[in-house]
C-alpha cells in the first residue's frame, strides 16, 4: 500500500475513531499498521473502494466547510459525520461506515481496551484453545 495512503488513514483515525474517556487512548501508528496489514491482504476492488471513498469524504468535506475534513475542529468533525451517518443515501451513509471499520477491529482488538470493557482475555484465549472442533 501507498505510504500517502497509510498517511490519509493516520489521520483519519483522530476523526473517525471517537472512544469513550475511561478507555485507552488510540495510537495512530498501531491502527494504521492494522490497516495496512487489513486493507493489503483484501481483494484488489477492496483496496480501490476504500481508497475511493477516503478521496469522498475528503472532498465532500471540502465543499461543505471549504476546509481539509483534518482541520476541521472536534466538533465540526462530528458534526459532519453525524450528518452522513444520519443520510438517506447509501453512498453517503456508508462511507464513513467503511472507513471506520478496521479502525475500530485494530482498537477493539487490543487486550488492554478489552480489558478495560471487562473481559477477561487471557481466559477467553484458554478456553478457545481448549475446545475441540469435530465434524
Amino acid at each position: 500500500m501507498r505510504e500517502s495512503i497509510l498517511r490519509r488513514i493516520e489521520r483519519l483515525v483522530p476523526v473517525l475513531l471517537v472512544t469513550s474517556h475511561d478507555l485507552p487512548a488510540a495510537d495512530p501508528d498501531e491502527v494504521a499498521a492494522f490497516c495496512r496489514e487489513f486493507i493489503s491482504s483484501g481483494t484488489p476492488a477492496f483496496r480501490l473502494l476504500y481508497l475511493a471513498m477516503t478521496l469522498f469524504l475528503e472532498a465532500l468535506c471540502r465543499l461543505r466547510f471549504r476546509r481539509s475534513l483534518y482541520s476541521l475542529r472536534p466538533a465540526e468533525a462530528e458534526e459532519f459525520l453525524e450528518s452522513l451517518y444520519s443520510s438517506r443515501s447509501l453512498l453517503l451513509n456508508a462511507a464513513p461506515t467503511l472507513l471506520s471499520t478496521p479502525l475500530y477491529l485494530a482498537y477493539y482488538g487490543r487486550d488492554d481496551v478489552q480489558e478495560a470493557l471487562g473481559f477477561e482475555v487471557r481466559a477467553l484465549r484458554e478456553e478457545a484453545l481448549r475446545r475441540e472442533v469435530v465434524r
